[in-house]
């Protein structure tokens, strides 16, 4: 029979720290229907799937090179592109609900964080808070933020939507943005990033311009809009469309902290408005199964309630970690070994 801390890891299997060909440190992260990886250098890839049972995730962002999303922080004179700039020095954390870098500066400390977040009529998460959080202990500073965000999904057709679905096919510049763009795909409808950018609950940025990519990279800070010109623009990059974000420079007095942040995720949500924190809950899961007309496989709603009762039992335990006994743990290897069996009837079904 398989110990606890054996059979764990095997099916949970949600989060995982594992070693890139690089050699560099990624957090894994799959939740509801979001998958989110994290390396060690802040580089992040982000993935929606419409399917959670068997899950196909899709990347919402240019996925082959995760270096091309780009985050830069103004301190005063200075342009410094985190991950590669030696400026600041990473500190990789995984959270319950997401993944955390604080960033060390003789000038500044920055913590970055990604938190799963829900959309307002989904029970599982189906998107990503970004923040970032500058704390200034010594003399003052100004601090600004420019992030960079590869888009690719909609670049063969039009490129962005807004709102009110007009498509967005060539580069524009806003002072105050449209709710949110989207970038989906011409051969799905169900498949494409949301990106938040004035709602009330978060910092609007100063300027949103979307453009080709590779002009958007080739500035370290001030950006020219040439409003009109497509994403094919030559001698640049072709099909190369990107969103880049300034939050300029304020001033960071000594003892105080700025926060900017953005709410993106799976176009299916609709809006991240009015969004709250937190993954997904197995419970709900199997309720929408038992209220939808084609419902899951009963085996499976099986499975699904008893995962959600262990999940259950170790939170509770994990609360009260000094008064666990023998028998809790009894309980808790009697409910892996259920759960063994129904993953064997699983297997032996298909």
């Amino acid at each position: 029979m398989k110990s606890l801390k054996q059979l764990l890891p095997g099916f949970l299997a949600l989060t995982f720290l594992f070693v890139s060909a690089t050699g560099l440190w990624s957090w894994q992260m799959d939740r509801g229907m979001m998958r989110l990886v994290v390396g060690e250098q802040g580089h992040f890839s982000l993935y929606s799937t419409s399917d959670v049972v068997h899950p196909l995730y899709v990347p919402l962002f240019w996925a082959a090179d995760p270096t091309t999303t780009i985050v830069t922080v103004k301190l005063g004179n200075q342009s410094i592109v985190l991950g590669k700039d030696k400026t600041f020095v990473p500190h990789l954390l995984g959270l319950a609900n997401g993944v955390q870098i604080t960033w060390v500066s003789p000038q500044v400390q920055l913590v970055e964080t990604w938190e799963f977040v829900v959309s307002e009529h989904s029970r599982l998460a189906d998107g990503v808070k970004w923040s970032f959080q500058f704390s200034k202990n010594a003399l003052s500073q100004e601090v600004g933020l420019r992030i960079i965000l590869d888009t690719y999904l909609g670049e063969k057709k039009d490129a962005f939507y807004d709102p009110a679905g007009k498509p967005i096919d060539a580069e524009t510049s806003w002072q105050t943005p449209p709710l949110y763009l989207i970038s989906r795909s011409p051969l799905r409808s169900d498949l494409g990033l949301l990106v938040m950018l004035s709602d009330p609950s978060s910092p609007v940025p100063d300027q949103t311009v979307v453009a080709n990519w590779q002009r958007l990279d080739n500035t370290s800070w001030d950006y020219k809009s040439e409003p009109g010109h497509d994403f094919n623009l030559l001698p640049y990059s072709y099909h190369d469309s990107a969103i880049a974000l300034w939050y300029q420079p304020q001033l960071l007095p000594p003892g105080s902290s700025r926060e900017i942040s953005l709410v993106m995720g799976s176009v299916t949500a609709g809006t991240f408005k009015d969004a709250k924190l937190g993954s997904w809950s197995l419970g709900a899961l199997l309720d929408t199964a038992k209220q939808s007309d084609s419902g899951l496989d009963k085996e499976v709603r099986k499975a699904l309630a008893i995962v959600d009762s262990l999940l259950a039992q170790i939170d509770e335990r994990r609360k009260n970690a000094d008064k666990v006994s023998q028998q809790d743990i009894q309980i808790l290897q009697a409910t892996l070994d259920q759960l063994e069996q129904q993953r064997q009837k699983l297997l032996t079904a298909r």
